[in-house]
């Protein structure tokens, strides 16, 4: 029975890095718009992920033994592949 809560918090991890490649996402996106509503918008989707990865930091800690602060490799390789592909 444990051994299934093990395997649920085996990912917390992951979904912190992903949200941490999200927050990079829409900071760097908020620095390129010029509308302030879309400013506000992406203020607002960075405000939430940064709850949501202090309130899963306990389980990371649980889990590995220190926060997580990591991002995803799989988000950053498709950023540096879109970044380098010519656009139409």
């Amino acid at each position: 029975m444990n051994t299934h809560q093990e395997n649920k918090v085996n990912h917390i991890t992951d979904i912190i890095q992903v949200m941490n490649s999200s927050i990079d996402f829409y900071e760097k996106a908020q620095e390129k718009v010029q509308d302030p509503a879309i400013g506000a918008l992406f203020q607002r989707m960075i405000d939430a992920r940064k709850v949501s990865v202090e309130n899963l930091q306990p389980y990371a800690i649980n889990e590995q033994g220190e926060r997580e602060d990591g991002s995803s490799f799989a988000v950053e390789a498709r950023r540096a592949y879109t970044s380098v592909v010519p656009h139409p």
